[in-house]
């Protein structure tokens, strides 16, 4: 990468007449000055001056201790949704996560360039005060709101005002875990969360906003935490479906990036394969274990309660080759989670999955290479 100078200052050397060497440096701040004096040259000097019996530090395992924690913050950072834009303004702009909250998922992440671009976007609670600091670096800022957050871009140079418009209507939405928390709450007390289910329900319909190909079905909140070594599809005959990685169900889309359909159902018993309606259809299983669990995409997720206990999961998908096709795009692929309880005693306690139904390439592919 090229090297970028964002803060020139003029810096002067002082060099000695006689000897050539440098006796002065001034970089024009107090702290930036420094002055030899009494110079001499080649004086023998005793060895004991450079020997040293005291306490001493590490210097290795500091650093060794200092990126440790520099990491395990980067790891907390990364857990929280990010807001970074489907695409930037300018095309070769780098981003780095510096601060965030993971209780309120706010977040300051920094902005630059090869050019020199210098400036950060902040995301926090709508309603509440910003709680990073702002670099005196950045003194020019845009600030706009959504229902659920504040947001400001500043920079050290003014950012145009059509940039700064694209930035804000390319920020995907992020539901806060505060609102999903309230929505969980509500959707506990629509459902009653008993052992026996009576009737069908419709426990979501609507799109999921996907990137990278994906949405998840996993336990919130306080989630259970998977062994982040197991692999969802690990075991597995489908590649469409993974839920190998209790309690998480990861499944892949045709689309890459955008909009797809998605319906989640619950029924008191298992019922008749539609292979009329569905291209794609898998049977697997998948255990709940919290009150609540969410189906999420790119852009954060719904709460759903579904009561606890041992199910068996029917994936359907239709429209795959036509999503995978477009690659980006909105509501071209459809897909269901329809979930029934079952005894697991009568199953492994490792995921027995049943490919019952692959029309589409991709599906197939995918099929064929499970991880």
């Amino acid at each position: 990468m090229p090297r970028v100078t964002q803060h020139p200052v003029p810096v002067t050397l002082t060099f000695d007449a006689e000897t050539g060497v440098v006796i002065g440096r001034n970089a024009g701040q107090p702290y930036d000055t420094v002055e030899v004096s009494d110079l001499a040259l080649d004086e023998p000097i005793d060895p004991t001056v450079f020997e040293w019996d005291g306490e001493y530090i590490d210097a290795d395992a500091l650093e060794e201790q200092r990126q440790a924690e520099i990491a395990a913050h980067q790891s907390v950072l990364e857990q929280i949704p990010p807001f970074i834009p489907t695409t930037w303004p300018r095309p070769d702009l780098q981003t780095f996560l510096e601060k965030g909250d993971p209780d309120t998922w706010a977040l300051h992440m920094m902005l630059f360039d090869s050019t020199g671009f210098d400036g950060a976007l902040s995301r926090w609670p709508i309603g509440t005060r910003r709680p990073f600091y702002v670099a005196t670096r950045h003194p020019h800022t845009h600030s706009w709101s959504d229902d659920h957050w504040t947001y400001a871009i500043d920079t050290e140079q003014p950012l145009p005002d059509s940039e700064a418009r694209q930035i804000q209507r390319l920020i995907p939405t992020v539901v806060p875990p505060a609102r999903m928390q309230e929505e969980a709450r509500r959707a506990a007390a629509a459902i009653t969360a008993a052992a026996d289910i009576h009737a069908e329900q419709v426990l979501y319909t609507g799109p999921v906003h996907v990137h990278y190909g994906f949405f998840t079905l996993t336990a919130f909140p306080d989630a259970p935490v998977p062994d982040p070594d197991a692999e969802p599809f690990a075991g597995q005959s489908n590649g469409l479906c993974g839920t190998a990685a209790a309690p998480l169900a990861h499944v892949r889309t045709g689309l890459h990036t955008g909009a797809v359909d998605v319906e989640v159902i619950l029924s008191p018993t298992r019922p008749p394969v539609d292979s009329d309606r569905w291209d794609e259809v898998v049977e697997l299983d998948y255990h709940v274990e919290t009150p609540t669990t969410m189906l999420a995409g790119f852009s954060g997720g719904t709460a759903l309660a579904i009561p606890l206990g041992h199910y068996r999961m029917r994936f359907s998908a239709r429209h795959m080759d036509q999503a995978h096709g477009a690659d980006t795009g909105n509501h071209i692929d459809t897909y269901q989670l329809l979930l029934w309880p079952s005894d697991p005693s009568a199953r492994s306690a490792s995921p027995t999955d049943t490919i019952l139904k692959a029309t589409s390439n991709i599906a197939k592919s995918r099929h064929a290479n499970p991880n």
